[in-house]
């Protein structure tokens, strides 16, 4: 008996709480299927559960509002919450075994690392952009140089009010060759670990960044191709510098100098010259772009000697070939040895044979040939010479490649150098 009582009196209580719920329901007659129970039974769940996430997140809001007011005496008085920052990292780690005479400031002097094996943590790069604008994008990028050093590559802002129209003021490449396109370890151009002759003497491979201003100009020419193009690039910045000019002189065997631009590169200006570079590139199609670049200006603390550049650039990325050439020239006045050339010509070559496998994002066998004259000048060109390098470009996957490469240098006019040597690099993109 007092089973069913218990059962009756739970019933009750249920029949009572849905008409308090569905009274309208109830005062009419209309009955319910138990498929429309369900429904709304379905629906009650959801927007309680609806109102307590509003809820938990109201008091979440609350909760962070009110910590971040008690950190307002730590915030910066600049700056918008709502910029979201972008951040692109890349490492280098490298080996060198290369003979002692090689890869240094003049002909016959070796490199630090050259003449015996070196594993070297190369470069750390740390990029961090953010878009404040839809026209607007600021860049920051540092380098940690050989797990020692920290220098400042890009600090820019970019303004782009059209696909056709870019202007960049601050620290950014010089335009003069193609170092925004060939300097990084991640470029699909930069085929070997150690850099050709033209970047490591004549424009200097660890950078050269300028300040100033720096536009870019698109003009579509579809009559080569649907994406065909032409670009041009015009810049007026610092320009190169050097304080002292004692430095620009041979050495006692007679090899001139080869490091003009670990000298002329600055972080200030030293002095009144403000140059103006122009790059002209045609690009008959994506992948594909050819053209040159040029830049006249003074390098001296007094404005007396100048250093003219000429370079020329072809740069292709088809199907499974890679193919990178560049010739540039670099012409300076110096106080006690006249003027002084500098020259350099190379083409590079990779064929991807292998892609798209398990642990083989790409294979591809590459091969360059360089020629180089530190001092155009000299009539016993001692200092001209040749190399030919062979390697393996690899990529387990995304994010992850692996150089090797042996080189071979020769000297046609002068004492043979020891200057071969093998290099390997692993570089890590994230």
């Amino acid at each position: 008996m007092k089973k069913i009582i218990g059962i009756i009196l739970i019933m009750g209580f249920i029949v009572s709480r849905l008409y308090a719920q569905n009274p309208g329901d109830q005062a009419s007659g209309t009955q319910e299927t138990p498929g429309t129970q369900v429904t709304q039974k379905t629906q009650e769940t959801q927007e309680t559960q609806e109102t307590q996430e509003t809820q938990e997140t109201s008091v979440f809001a609350k909760q962070e509002q009110e910590f971040y007011s008690e950190m307002d005496m730590f915030a910066l008085p600049y700056g918008f919450a709502s910029s979201a920052i972008d951040v692109h990292i890349y490492l280098s780690i490298q080996y060198w075994n290369y003979e002692y005479q090689a890869l240094g400031k003049y002909a016959n002097q070796g490199h630090a690392s050259t003449g015996h094996s070196d594993i070297i943590p190369y470069s750390g790069y740390i990029d961090l952009s953010s878009k404040i604008h839809k026209d607007m994008k600021v860049e920051a990028e540092f380098e940690l140089y050989k797990g020692s050093k920290l220098k400042i590559c890009r600090l820019r802002g970019i303004w782009q009010p059209t696909n056709i129209f870019r202007l960049s003021l601050g620290r950014d490449f010089g335009i003069v060759g193609m170092q925004d396109e060939l300097y990084y370890p991640t470029s699909k151009y930069k085929l070997f670990t150690i850099p050709p002759f033209l970047h490591w003497s004549v424009i200097r491979y660890t950078g050269w960044w300028d300040n100033g201003a720096f536009g870019h100009c698109e003009i579509p020419m579809t009559l080569l191709s649907s994406s065909g193009k032409m670009m041009l690039d015009v810049s007026v910045t610092d320009g190169p510098g050097i304080s002292s000019t004692s430095a620009i002189t041979p050495n006692a065997d007679g090899y001139m100098y080869e490091n003009f631009h670990s000298l002329a590169r600055q972080a200030h200006d030293g002095n009144h010259d403000k140059p103006v570079a122009v790059r002209y590139s045609i690009v008959p199609w994506n992948d594909f772009i050819v053209g040159g670049s040029y830049l006249n200006a003074k390098w001296d603390p007094e404005d007396q000697h100048f250093a003219q550049y000429i370079f020329g650039h072809l740069l292709l990325d088809w199907e499974r070939i890679t193919l990178v050439g560049e010739y540039g020239q670099i012409k300076f006045g110096t106080p006690n040895n006249g003027i002084v050339t500098q020259f350099s010509g190379y083409v590079s070559a990779g064929y991807t044979i292998l892609k798209n496998r398990n642990y083989i994002k790409f294979l591809q066998p590459v091969i360059r040939y360089e020629h180089f004259d530190s001092w155009k000048e000299d009539p016993t060109r001692k200092g001209y010479r040749t190399s030919f390098s062979a390697g393996l470009r690899y990529s387990p996957f995304k994010g992850w490649i692996i150089k090797t490469s042996y080189q071979v240098t020769t000297e046609p006019y002068g004492p043979e150098l020891a200057n071969n040597g093998f290099s390997g690099e692993v570089v890590f993109e994230f």
